[in-house]
């Protein structure tokens, strides 16, 4: 008997500076947890079992060393992208200090984040489309 199970729910994947909720790069799988060809052989395996994955995205803040934050900290325009508390300060996400919150008013918030050409959830899409040819080349070479 199977465990009759659909899918997975997997915490954060994308580069962290600790825990996985203080992103620091949406386009790169963390290293702890391996890297973009480990992540498609993970989708082809679970595509070829019929399972569903499905990611915490994690949109809503990023960490302190998330590059576009650091250009901001330094007085660039990418201040835009994130959110001002009434002092100045900046917006921490459920009040933990490394956890920035994202503007989501911000349009370039927005295009980095949802379907656009450049961004992330289409970043994912691609590697989903691709990934089963990737898997199917990297487990042939490794049974040679």
């Amino acid at each position: 008997m199977g465990l009759r199970v659909s899918g997975i729910a997997l915490g954060p994947v994308f580069a962290s500076r600790t825990h996985g909720y203080d992103t620091t790069d949406h386009f790169r799988i963390d290293p702890r947890l391996g890297d973009d060809i480990d992540f498609q052989v993970l989708l082809a395996a679970t595509h070829d079992r019929d399972l569903r994955v499905l990611l915490d995205g994690v949109f809503n803040h990023v960490g302190r060393e998330f590059p576009t934050f650091v250009a901001a900290e330094a007085g660039g325009p990418q201040a835009a992208w994130f959110r001002r508390e009434q002092d100045g300060g900046w917006t921490r996400f459920d009040g933990h200090e490394m956890s920035v919150a994202l503007n989501h008013d911000e349009p370039a918030v927005a295009d980095h984040v949802r379907v656009s050409p450049k961004g992330v959830v289409t970043g994912l899409a691609t590697m989903d489309l691709v990934q089963s040819a990737r898997y199917h080349d990297r487990r042939d070479a490794h049974d040679r």
